[in-house]
């Protein structure tokens, strides 16, 4: 083995941070941002004039070269070029010559990323994957036992509409309905009994909680992290401003989260993909 490390090992995955740890450095003089996860580089920077889009064409070829030296090729079938915001300066970037597609969305860690940016299109598509899995799972399982189903959903269904929900959680009520009736569907579907009552009493029955408020109760832990600095999130950058505010009322536990953000600059959003040799 000329480069990389060795797949398959139990230490293969530390070697390979160690491997690529020098990119972050390497990418620093280029003044864009850089975010690796795995064997995946999302490169981004902030767009406002064209010496911009030359500042990140020039990240990208120092990204090549130093994936050239280290003989780590990039997967340029994998990769994708994303603008944000508003008034975008539509200027191609390329890899080794072949200019990246210009996507409006493009999955990231399991999160379907629009340039809008709106879950509308991540709704949609965890929705018509839950329906697939449900359908599987109804027939496969013969039995009309609701805990038998109830735990089929909650294990199988009900993960696929929640993943990542911190991210993605939809705030137009199409959205959400959209999620609502994907639960809804699937419960009358598999509970005999359950079709000719109301959503609300369905989940009392089945002692559920409604998607809606298990994502609110994932908002609260997760702003609770970033609160007491659990989690590293960047609440003020150059970018953008984050304006949070919490309000918690310990007499009945009750919680309420608002945020605004307010984005002052266009963004181009490159993934890269690196293939191991």
């Amino acid at each position: 083995m000329i480069s990389g490390i060795a797949q398959g090992s139990g230490i293969g995955p530390l070697l390979f941070l160690i491997y690529i740890n020098d990119l972050i450095n390497h990418l620093e003089k280029t003044g864009v941002c850089l975010k690796l996860f795995g064997d995946n580089a999302k490169v981004y920077a902030k767009i406002v004039d064209p010496c911009d889009v030359h500042q990140l064409q020039h990240a990208i070829d120092s990204l090549v070269e130093w994936a050239e030296t280290w003989q780590l090729p990039i997967s340029i079938n994998k990769c994708c070029a994303m603008h944000t915001g508003n008034n975008t300066i539509c200027r191609p970037v390329s890899i080794n010559g072949c200019i990246l597609p210009v996507l409006s969305s493009c999955r990231d860690l399991g999160v379907l990323v629009s340039s809008d940016p709106s879950p509308s299109v991540h709704t949609d598509s965890i929705v018509a994957k839950a329906h697939q899995r449900a359908n599987v799972i109804l027939r496969c399982f013969l039995s009309s036992d609701v805990t038998l189903l109830t735990r089929a959903f909650t294990v199988y269904v009900r993960p696929i509409l929640e993943h990542n929900c911190v991210v993605w959680s939809p705030h137009l009520k199409q959205d959400i309905e959209k999620l609502k009736e994907c639960k809804d569907d699937t419960q009358r579907g598999s509970v005999e009994g359950l079709s000719n009552i109301s959503y609300s009493e369905r989940l009392r029955r089945l002692q559920l909680c409604s998607l809606e408020q298990r994502r609110l109760h994932f908002d609260l832990f997760m702003c609770y992290r970033i609160i007491f600095g659990l989690v590293n999130v960047y609440l003020i950058s150059s970018s953008y401003t984050v304006h949070l505010r919490l309000e918690v009322n310990h007499s009945n536990c009750t919680k309420n989260v608002a945020t605004a953000v307010s984005v002052h600059h266009t963004s181009v959003f490159v993934l890269l993909t690196c293939g191991i040799v």
